[in-house]
């Protein structure tokens, strides 16, 4: 699929238009919020990185028929987790991210990851559909089993390496171009 361009807002100014943190690592979903999606899994995935990286803070971007168990689910994790409902201008969700989950049981071919890649943002991603013609293993971003433990290793590891997640930022944008 196409995408637009991204937004060519900073990441400063991104964060500041949605009342963000400006110094915070930010974890990013953005999809529905139904079964195949596996919210719960992001939200273990993302409590075991809060373990470890405590300023964190995940960003939820969508709705969907999970939403009310979802927000249930999260109220532990406080205002670390946000949920910012549908969003009309995914490229300032993306400029605003230091790292783009996905953590779906299946998918075709993520838009959200092309258009994280395109915004110069390192992804993990769940092994499902064309997922690794999108995400490099290692080089764009992670490519992982469906388990929550595996998908915050990689997150961990990224926010822990600014200059690796640099470097995976700009192979993205060159392999989404």
């Amino acid at each position: 699929p196409g995408v637009d361009q991204p937004s060519p807002v900073s990441k400063q100014e991104a964060r500041r238009l949605l009342n963000l943190p400006p110094n915070n690592p930010l974890v990013l979903f953005v999809g529905r919020l139904v079964k195949v999606k596996r919210p719960d899994r992001l939200l273990e995935a993302f409590r075991l990185v809060h373990e470890q990286v405590p300023d964190s803070i995940l960003i939820i971007a969508g709705e969907g028929e999970l939403i009310d168990e979802t927000r249930s689910t999260a109220k532990p994790l406080g205002k670390s987790v946000r949920f910012l409902g549908w969003y009309p201008d995914p490229g300032n969700l993306y400029a605003a991210a230091d790292i783009v989950l996905i953590t779906s049981d299946n998918e075709g071919m993520p838009l959200t990851l092309i258009e994280a890649a395109m915004a110069s943002r390192t992804c993990v991603t769940t092994n499902v559909g064309s997922a690794r013609e999108v995400v490099k293993d290692g080089e764009t971003g992670y490519v992982v089993a469906a388990e929550a433990d595996a998908i915050a290793n990689r997150v961990i590891a990224i926010l822990s390496d600014p200059d690796r997640r640099a470097a995976m930022e700009t192979a993205a944008r060159n392999h989404a171009e």
